[in-house]
């Protein structure tokens, strides 16, 4: 048993928190499969599930947290497909396999993410001029 509640740990995850002593990211999954798995119906694990594979897709695409925090992101929800592609219909699983590179594109690997790079290390720069 993990010290830390599914609730808490998502708001780790949205909000770039690294929890002592555990991978949060890693935890999160973990503690959202489990989750998915005291559901009754296939319709609640299916809910419980994408709220994970959703959580993360948001929090990858949150341009106010670190490009390496938001790529760990983007590897989970990667890890997380196989299971997207058992519970989701053909289509929806092709739509949202689709939806997710074009996210990854935009918010990881294009200019967006370049500027946000450079804006990070200029901050930083500037900050350590002022001490």
């Amino acid at each position: 048993m993990h010290p830390f509640s599914f609730s808490s740990t998502e708001l780790a995850v949205k909000t770039e928190q690294h929890l002592p002593n555990v991978n949060t990211l890693e935890l999160y999954v973990f503690l959202g499969i489990e989750r998915a798995k005291k559901c009754a119906t296939a319709s609640q694990t299916k809910s419980a599930h994408m709220r994970v594979v959703n959580t993360l897709t948001e929090t990858m695409c949150d341009d106010c947290l670190s490009l390496e925090w938001r790529e760990s992101c983007h590897k989970w929800i990667r890890k997380l497909l196989p299971l997207l592609f058992e519970i989701l219909p053909t289509c929806t699983y092709w739509q949202e396999l689709e939806n997710i590179k074009l996210l990854k594109e935009y918010f990881l690997t294009n200019k967006c993410a370049v500027k946000h790079r450079d804006v990070s290390a200029s901050s930083d720069q500037a900050s350590s001029n002022l001490r």
